[in-house]
């Protein structure tokens, strides 16, 4: 007689042989009753659930970003300026332990009188006049001619 199943397997496309299979499989298993011949039968059925998992998908619809991601800034980390340059000028008076030059290497040496700081600023021993002097020497194995300012105190 027609199984539960017989009248939804009926109300699929009927030209479909992946699907014709299947049925029939499925409906051969349904009506069978336990005996030998209901392990080939499983076996047929599990065949054709291989198939129809065998079957190529849908193509898979690929969506792609309609606004470009915004990658992360590499800026906005400004430090302060660090204040360097000439404090006191040529003939202002100073006293001990004034500052007269800020600077990051030595553009400007040390002269009589005047102190060089860790960080190179130059400072004055004594009180005084400050007096800048530009001297020249050659260095290095090419014998380059260099001109340094010299900070004095007078």
């Amino acid at each position: 007689g027609p199984s539960a199943a017989e009248p939804y397997f009926n109300s699929f496309a009927a030209d479909d042989p992946y699907f014709n299979s299947f049925a029939a499989d499925t409906q051969a298993l349904a009506s069978a009753k336990h005996s030998s011949r209901q392990r080939p039968q499983s076996r047929a059925m599990l065949r054709c659930v291989a198939t129809l998992l065998r079957r190529p998908a849908a193509p898979v619809q690929v969506r792609w970003a309609t606004k470009k991601a915004g990658g992360s800034s590499k800026n906005g980390r400004t430090s302060p300026g660090q204040r360097l340059g000439v404090k006191r000028f040529g003939g202002q008076r100073v006293n001990a332990g004034e500052i007269l030059v800020r600077q990051r290497g030595t553009r400007y040496v040390a002269g009589d009188q005047v102190g060089r700081g860790r960080d190179d600023t130059l400072y004055a021993l004594a009180a005084g006049v400050v007096e800048f002097a530009k001297h020249g020497k050659r260095v290095g194995a090419a014998g380059k001619w260099i001109r340094r300012q010299h900070v004095s105190v007078r």
